[in-house]
């Protein structure tokens, strides 16, 4: 996963390919929920992920921080 600002400029990344648990491969969909948990859904590998901000992460850098897509209101 990459983010940038938008203007352009790569901010971090993190994330790996693969079909292993933590690795990603095929990502078809992507989605956070209210406690900012991260979601992605895989077409080669037939699965979803979720992935827990780590205890005492900055907000700031959190996938939720500005949703692409959030499934719950």
């Amino acid at each position: 996963m990459l983010k940038y600002d938008l203007n352009g400029n790569f901010l971090y990344s993190w994330g790996t390919w693969g079909d292993f648990p933590g690795g990603m491969w095929g990502v078809h969909g992507l989605s956070t929920d209210q406690e900012g948990n991260f979601y992605v859904a895989e077409v080669d590998s037939g699965r979803a992920q979720k992935y827990r901000p780590r205890p005492g992460a900055n907000p700031a850098f959190a996938a939720s921080a500005s949703p692409l897509h959030a499934a719950w209101k």
